[in-house]
């Protein structure tokens, strides 16, 4: 066992003792929206098409492959491109394999997509992290954070970690939220 997996463990078996929602989720690292605004290769205003559950190339790993329709580019894309998101996981042929903490799409859905490039297809910002689902309020499209079923935790400097607030969780109007990204894009905004 590699150094970094054994601290991992540790670190999952500390919190679990002394925390124990962090035994049923994955422990995430809050990431604000001007970081991941910065860090993400693609972010896209975008539509759920639809999924499609296969097996790897190797049959070693059930994928979940979700085509993606962009409404409106934000960065690293075309308006109207279509994305993959790459996700393991899913259940086919019998099989079912869950990650916990891997964000859910449903088809039809609208939402905001913090994204990094891999093999052709996207990956999200991180595990429970990078998508803002589109919802309508009061006739007016509005998007909050939708994170994967995580904890989230902090360092506290001496070694170890400590339950965390979820990054901003808005909601926010959608019409202000893409004007903010866009002026943290554009070295302005915080």
């Amino acid at each position: 066992m590699s150094i970094r997996r054994a601290r991992l463990s540790l670190l999952a078996a500390s919190l679990a003792a002394v925390w124990p929602a962090a035994a049923a989720a994955t422990l995430v690292v809050p990431v604000g929206l001007p970081q991941m605004t910065r860090e993400a290769e693609v972010i896209v205003h975008a539509e759920v098409l639809g999924q499609q559950v296969t097996w790897s190339k190797d049959r070693a790993r059930i994928l979940t492959l979700t085509e993606l329709k962009v409404i409106e580019p934000l960065k690293g894309v075309a308006k109207h491109e279509r994305l993959v998101v790459y996700q393991v996981g899913g259940t086919l042929d019998g099989v079912t394999v869950s990650i916990p903490g891997a964000l859910r799409f449903v088809p039809g859905e609208r939402m905001i997509l913090f994204a990094q490039r891999f093999d052709g297809m996207v990956v999200s910002y991180g595990m429970g992290l990078g998508k803002y689902r589109v919802f309508d309020q009061a006739g007016a499209p509005w998007v909050a954070p939708e994170f994967g079923d995580v904890a989230f935790v902090r360092p506290t400097g001496d070694g170890r970690w400590s339950a965390s607030e979820p990054p901003e969780t808005g909601p926010w109007p959608l019409d202000q939220f893409v004007a903010r990204l866009r002026g943290i894009l554009a070295g302005g905004a915080r």
